[in-house]
Parts: structure tokens; C-alpha cells; sequence
């Protein structure tokens, strides 16, 4: 899963603590490409609507692509089931609802078209009290003109992927019952990063920590090592350690180890496919080459041990300021050049096997030869 700022509006990740500040508005905008976070939006309102629960007589759903606006009005404005509580409507594909009828279309089409976008907007400007509206779109055209209008009008909850502050407020917010301690966010993110993982499985490990920790104060690093580690025991973070370290018999010995009893993914699903094995591998490697460039940085910039552990983010940032004090600009070229050989065999014909063990190697030899 991409990383990537959002493109406008609030994050979704940040819904939990935007509804808790705002409480439920009439219309929302929830639109991008994160499949989990629209619907995690969708089902956040629904909850606080119908209080805590999923479906109510009060909720209807449409198909923007085949519903008739003038229906999902008429829904929007009707009272609540039973004349109390709030009443949802929640229209899925809502970008074709706001979409002009083709050039190819009659005149009265076009013009009915025309008309239906209006009565949106007039319906948005003034909506029921009672009443939230939800359009859902995967990808809103936002150079139309339709398009415009409505941001202005609409609170727009923008489900692009999250970057890294957006992803560990939305970990954090998750966990409720207990919370995360100091440092056990960070360390959930950093032992899920290399396999970019997406955020419907994030949401599992976080309700699989939950459940570990019932009854305690919170959850601790300790018990993250613990989940991740038993759900992906053969996981390629282990391989970092003896990597970096220059213990290159070791390093091999885990490779050989994943190509001849498979490794375990995010699922914890045994991957037995060399070619699979050694794009999760790179991936990994990746990750850690990113991160120790990162500390390489501070360290050159001037930065004490404290500064660069608060810019890094990760529970391992230590580790990281030490091996980047010995690293050089040569090693980390060396890496670099590496790891983009890998990365190029993985995309060409490279033999999958030989591909992963001279990148291991390696790396294992440039750390080898730094500690000496």
C-alpha cells in the first residue's frame, strides 16, 4: 500500500477524532481510493447515528450509477423510522450522480441531467436537519464543475492512502479499550511496513493486541513483538538483524531456510513461490535501507541521539543512530546499488533465488566489512 498526503479535505484516517469534535453533520464527501477507509467512514457514521449499532430501519443504501436523484431526495427527506433518532442515506458511485449526460445524449437529456445536478446542490445547501447524506465515490472528478461546487458546500473526508503521521493517529485512534503505550504504535507500523500490508489487515492486529491486552492499562511493545512475531514468525524482519550485523552464514541460512520451508505473509499464509519470497524480501530490505539513510541525515546534520530517535519514529530508532555513525556515504551507496540490482532482477527475468541470496550477501559483507 502507497503512502501518500491526502489530496484535499480531512484525512479519513482522522474521522474518529473529526466526528468526535464535530458530532454528525447532514452531508458528507467521502471519496478516494482506500477501499477500508471509505467504508470505515461509512460505518463510523452509521454507528454514532444509530447508536453504536450498524443497520436501522432509518438507513438506506443507493447505487449512484442506477439510482434516480429523485428518489435518494425523497429518502433524504423523509422523518426517521418511528419519528426519532436520525436517518442515513448513503449513495455508493455518487460521482455519476454528479456527472454531465454525454455530448452523444438528446438535448433533454443533457438537460435533465443538468437539472438533477442542481437540485443536488440546492439539497446540499440546505439539508435536512435530520437527516445525514453520505455520497461515496472512488474517484470524484474534481475539475468539474459540479464537482467544485460541492466541495465548497460539503465537509469532504478524503480517503487517499495516509502518510506516516496520518497512519499512526489512525492506529492510535483504533485502539480504544486499552490504548498503546509509549512506543507501541510506532513499533506496529514499523513491523507491518515491509510488507506494506494494507489497512484492513492493520485493523486486525490492532483488535488481535486488544484482545491480548483486555484488562490492562494499555499495550505495550512488548506485546506487539509478540502478536506480529507469532502471526509472522518466518516474517523478513528477522532477517535484517543478522543482515546488518555482517553475520553472513546466518543471513544465508535464513534465506535458504525461507526458499526451502516457505515464509509466512501478512495473513500468516505460507509462501512457498521463490519469485513471491524475494519481492517480500526487497521490500523489507527496502524499507531498512530508507530508514538508515533517514538517521545517515541527522547524523550529518549535527543531530544528537534524542533528536534523530524523535524524527525516525520507529522503536528501533537507536539501533539506527548507532549504525548510521558507523555507516559512510560509500557503504549506503553500496546498498543502494544493491538493493537496485534486486529490485531490477525482480521486475526482469533475474533467477528469483540467486537474485535474493547476492542481495542478502551482499549487504551481509558491506555490514561485515563496516564493523571491522
Amino acid at each position: 500500500m502507497a503512502r501518500k498526503k491526502s489530496s484535499g479535505g480531512q484525512a479519513a484516517t482522522d474521522f474518529t477524532r473529526i466526528l468526535k469534535r464535530d458530532g454528525l453533520k447532514s452531508v458528507y464527501l467521502v471519496a478516494g481510493p482506500e477501499d477500508f477507509l471509505r467504508r470505515d467512514v461509512v460505518h463510523q457514521i452509521r454507528r454514532s447515528a444509530f447508536d453504536g449499532e450498524e443497520d436501522s430501519p432509518s438507513l438506506s443504501e443507493f447505487d449512484g450509477s442506477s439510482a434516480s436523484l429523485a428518489s435518494v431526495l425523497d429518502e433524504a427527506r423523509t422523518l426517521p423510522f418511528l419519528g426519532g433518532g436520525r436517518r442515513v442515506v448513503v449513495v455508493l458511485k455518487a460521482e455519476a450522480m454528479l456527472t454531465p449526460a454525454p455530448a452523444s445524449a438528446s438535448k433533454q437529456r443533457q438537460k435533465d441531467r443538468d437539472q438533477e445536478i442542481e437540485a443536488l446542490l440546492r439539497y446540499v445547501s440546505a439539508p435536512v436537519d435530520s437527516s445525514t447524506l453520505v455520497l461515496v465515490s472512488t474517484g470524484l472528478d474534481k475539475r468539474r464543475k459540479a464537482s467544485k461546487e460541492l466541495l465548497k458546500k460539503v465537509p469532504f473526508i478524503s480517503c487517499d492512502a495516509p502518510g506516516a503521521p496520518e497512519l499512526r493517529r489512525w492506529i492510535v485512534d483504533l485502539a480504544k479499550n486499552p490504548p498503546f503505550g509509549p512506543g507501541a504504535a510506532d513499533m506496529l507500523i514499523e513491523r507491518c511496513a515491509g510488507g506494506q500490508i494494507g489497512l484492513g489487515q492493520l485493523s486486525s492486529e490492532v483488535k488481535k493486541l486488544e484482545s491480548l491486552a483486555s484488562g490492562k492499562k494499555s499495550i505495550d511493545r512488548e506485546m506487539v513483538e509478540s502478536v506480529v512475531a507469532e502471526s509472522h514468525s518466518d516474517g523478513f524482519f528477522d532477517l535484517l538483524g543478522p543482515m546488518n550485523g555482517g553475520r553472513v552464514e546466518q543471513a544465508l541460512e535464513m534465506i535458504n531456510n525461507m526458499i526451502r520451508d516457505g515464509a509466512r505473509d501478512r495473513n500468516g499464509k505460507v509462501i512457498l513461490d521463490v519469485s513471491a519470497i524475494t519481492i517480500m524480501a526487497v521490500g523489507a530490505i527496502s524499507w531498512d535501507l530508507r530508514t538508515l539513510w533517514k538517521a545517515f541525515s541527522l547524523v550529518k546534520e549535527g543531530r544528537n541521539q534524542r533528536e534523530a530517535k524523535a524524527a525516525l519514529k520507529t522503536y528501533k530508532a537507536d539501533e539506527y543512530f548507532r549504525r548510521a555513525k558507523k555507516t559512510t556515504l560509500r557503504g549506503l551507496s553500496a546498498r543502494h546499488d544493491a538493493l537496485r540490482k534486486a529490485d531490477s532482477g525482480v521486475k526482469g527475468y533475474a533467477p528469483p533465488v540467486e537474485n535474493l541470496i547476492n542481495l542478502v550477501l551482499t549487504l551481509s559483507l558491506i555490514a561485515r566489512h563496516e564493523s571491522r
